[in-house]
């Protein structure tokens, strides 16, 4: 005589089940929420912090007031922050105290090395001693206390990447975002829930491509790297002087923030 299992199995098969349930249940209650990430990207524009004006594209004018152009010779010193303007004339050769002559340029700025006697702009094909139409210091025919017919206290008229304009000067517009990406969280920052700005100077040429872009404030975490990645895949509406697409100057600050 045999007896029917159905039943039985069917209630073993119930009760493994719901255990399974429960245990899903019971996990699912006691997992660990993941932290919601936030970032955000805004293009900062004309604004760029007087304290790391230094760091974008080189650009220096500056001059004399006199009548004739700037004339030929050597770059002075370069730093990090200028206290004496570069000049030829000297008002006081005897001073009791002495400081050296300056332009702003990052230290590894790969700059114009012109062997003369007197200081001058390197960029200049004239000889004899004027220090230019420019002014209010320097050397040039710009504006500034830099050397060269830009505006700003380093050299040049822009750098190797062509003259870059300050959005908000004359007849200058900003440079509008038409495609952004954000970065991505880097694990370290992401166990750490670790929050910052990262803040980028950038130029956006005349195309709508970001180029030359740097960190100006880093906040470490691996989130600097992040963020350049993300904002070189940028496209902009470029900026224009004149109602001409130019390279304009632009500082883009992305906030991290886990919650």
């Amino acid at each position: 005589m045999t007896t029917d299992s159905r039943p039985t199995s069917t209630l073993i098969s119930v009760g493994v089940h719901l255990t399974v349930l429960a245990l899903l249940l019971t996990v699912s209650k006691t997992a660990p929420k993941l932290p919601k990430k936030i970032i955000h990207s805004t293009l900062i524009s004309p604004f760029v912090p007087r304290a790391i004006q230094s760091l974008q594209a080189l650009g220096g004018g500056g001059g004399a007031r006199q009548a004739a152009p700037a004339t030929a010779g050597r770059l002075p010193e370069v730093t990090r922050r200028q206290f004496v303007p570069p000049t030829l004339q000297i008002n006081n050769p005897a001073p009791k105290l002495t400081m050296a002559m300056s332009i702003e340029a990052p230290p590894d700025a790969a700059l114009p090395d012109v062997k003369l006697d007197n200081i001058g702009n390197p960029l200049s094909k004239l000889t004899g001693l004027s220090g230019g139409t420019g002014g209010p210091g320097g050397i040039g025919d710009g504006t500034g206390t830099g050397i060269g017919p830009d505006r700003g206290n380093s050299i040049g008229d822009g750098g190797p990447g062509g003259k870059v304009y300050r959005a908000g000067a004359s007849g200058v517009t900003s440079p509008v975002v038409i495609y952004k990406v954000d970065p991505e969280f880097s694990e370290e920052a992401r166990r750490a829930h670790f929050s910052g700005a990262v803040l980028i100077l950038a130029e956006v040429d005349a195309n709508g491509r970001p180029r030359n872009l740097r960190v100006a404030r880093s906040v470490g975490m691996g989130l600097d790297e992040k963020a350049l990645e993300a904002v070189s895949k940028w496209k902009f509406k470029p900026g224009t002087k004149d109602g001409k697409p130019v390279a304009v100057s632009a500082a883009i600050e992305v906030t991290f923030h886990l919650l």
